[in-house]
């Protein structure tokens, strides 16, 4: 089913609020969240790159989720 009008504009507001607090973030988180949420990538394998655990890498992400969420509401 199409979107309406209104289910339009509020979906490219929304986005417009995610990448401008995205912007907010250090080059770091920037590129955790590229990596996870727009290339696919796994927890597992950014942790091996960066040579740290899995577990820290979700604390990572929660940290910029907390961010993102502050910045959002």
């Amino acid at each position: 089913e199409e979107p309406t009008p209104d289910e339009k504009c509020i979906e490219e507001e929304t986005y417009k609020a995610l990448h401008k607090a995205i912007s907010t973030l250090s080059e770091d988180q920037q590129w955790l969240v590229k990596e996870v949420y727009f290339k696919g990538r796994t927890l597992v394998d950014i942790a091996a790159e960066l040579g740290v655990t899995h577990v820290a890498i979700i604390n990572r992400l929660k940290k910029i989720h907390n961010k993102i969420k502050k910045i959002l509401i």
